[in-house]
């Protein structure tokens, strides 16, 4: 049985590539770049509905 070469795996699809490299192609590399701003903004939108619903619940705790 022969040891298996030193690798990594793609970040988007999981093959198999040379140690140096973090994707198997350009369209993986710009598919993760793209799944990755979109959970930015989410995680953006999240925040800030989460900081309306704070200053929300305060001013109406103030308002009593």
């Amino acid at each position: 049985m022969s040891p298996i070469p030193q690798h990594r795996h793609c970040k988007e699809c999981g093959l198999a590539v040379v140690k140096d490299r973090e994707f198997c192609s350009d369209e993986c590399r710009n598919k993760y770049e793209l799944s990755l701003k979109k959970k930015k903004n989410s995680m953006l939108v999240y925040y800030i509905c989460l900081i309306i619903a704070v200053v929300l619940l305060i001013l109406m705790l103030a308002g009593r």
